[in-house]
C-alpha cells in the first residue's frame, strides 16, 4: 500500500551502509551485563589448559545476515571497504606450583584463560553456518589486526619445548593461532576436528608480552604475587625462539599473514614481515598437524 513503511532496501545505499558500518563492524569491548565473566571454579578439577572467562555469544547478526542475497553481498562489501576486522583477545597465563613442596618448574601446571576485548558484532557470524541457500558462501575473510595481549601470571617461567616438541602452552597456543586462520575468532571455541568452509587471513598479528612489575591474585590460593622480571625477560626468548623464529620463518604463515610483532608492554621488540613464497614441507606439516596445526 502507498502509506506503508519503507522497507530497508528502500532507503538510500548511503544509510544502509551507515547502518551495516554502526551495527555490525562497530566493537564490543564491554559485554551486555546480563553476560557475566564466567570463572573456573577453584576448587574444582585442573583438567582443561584453556578455560574461557568470557563466553562469545554477545550479539548476533544472524537475522540481517540471511535476510535476503543483496544485504548478505552489502554487508560483505562493507567489510571489504575497511580492509577487514579487528580484533583483541587477552590471555591470562597461568602457572603455579601443583603442591608446596614442588621442587620441579616444568612439572607446574601451567593454563590459558583468554577473554575477547574486542570482537566485532560481525565476528558472531559463522561462515559455516548456511541456513539459507540463496546466502553465497563466504570463502575467505580478512582480519585488518589480532591484538593478543599475553598477560602473565606466574612466579615460575613458563615451559616452551619439550623432548621431541612443543611443551603443552606452546601446543595450545599454536593450536589456538590455526583455529583462527582456519575457522575465524570462533573457532577458537570450536574442536581442532571440526571443518571449515572459510579461511581467514591476518594483516598484522601483535603479541604483547605484559607483566614487568605487575600484581596478580592466585584464583587458586587467593594470595597476591608479583611477576619477576626475569620470568617477563623468559617468556619474550620463548616466544622469540618458539613462535617467532619456528612458525614465523617456517613458512607455516605463509599466504595467511603479512607480518608478525612481539612487544613487551607495548614496545615492538620483534618485526618479522613473512616471506609469503616459502612454505611448509609435507613431513612438516604432518608432524606439526599432531599439534594441531591444520589451516588448510
Amino acid at each position: 500500500m502507498a502509506n506503508d513503511p519503507p522497507t530497508f532496501l528502500q532507503l538510500a545505499r548511503e544509510l544502509r551502509d551507515q547502518i551495516y558500518e554502526n551495527a555490525l563492524l562497530t566493537t564490543v569491548a564491554t559485554p551486555p551485563e546480563s553476560i557475566l565473566p564466567c570463572l573456573v571454579d577453584a576448587s574444582g578439577p585442573r583438567t582443561d589448559s584453556v578455560r574461557w572467562r568470557l563466553t562469545p555469544n554477545r550479539g548476533s547478526c544472524f537475522g540481517l545476515m540471511h535476510s535476503c542475497r543483496q544485504i548478505y553481498t552489502e554487508m560483505i562489501e562493507s567489510i571489504k571497504r575497511d580492509n577487514g576486522l579487528s580484533f583483541e583477545l587477552d590471555l591470562v597465563v597461568l602457572k603455579t606450583p601443583s603442591s608446596p613442596d614442588e621442587d620441579s618448574w616444568y612439572r607446574a601446571p601451567e593454563e590459558i584463560w583468554p577473554e575477547w576485548v574486542v570482537l566485532p558484532i560481525f565476528s558472531y557470524y559463522n561462515p559455516k553456518v548456511q541456513s539459507n541457500a540463496s546466502s553465497p558462501a563466504i570463502t575467505d575473510s580478512t582480519c585488518r589486526s589480532l591484538r593478543v595481549s599475553f598477560r602473565i601470571q606466574s612466579q615460575l617461567r613458563l615451559w616452551w619445548w619439550a623432548t621431541g616438541g612443543p611443551a603443552p602452552l606452546t601446543q595450545t597456543l599454536f593450536s589456538m593461532l590455526a583455529k583462527f586462520l582456519l575457522h575465524g575468532p570462533l573457532g577458537l571455541h570450536m574442536k581442532s576436528s571440526q571443518s571449515s568452509d572459510s579461511t581467514w587471513n591476518i594483516d598484522t598479528l601483535s603479541v604483547d608480552i605484559v607483566g614487568v612489575g605487575k600484581t596478580y591474585t592466585n584464583p587458586y590460593d587467593s594470595q597476591i604475587y608479583t611477576v619477576p622480571i626475569e620470568v617477563v625477560e623468559d617468556t619474550e626468548e620463548g616466544l622469540g625462539v618458539y613462535f617467532m623464529e619456528k612458525v614465523c620463518s617456517s613458512g607455516a604463515l605463509s599466504g595467511r599473514v603479512r607480518v608478525v610483532r612481539l612487544l613487551v608492554d607495548g614496545e615492538v621488540k620483534r618485526e618479522c614481515v613473512i616471506d609469503q613464497e616459502t612454505s611448509l614441507s609435507a613431513d612438516t606439516k604432518s608432524t606439526w598437524a599432531y599439534y594441531g596445526w591444520i589451516i588448510e
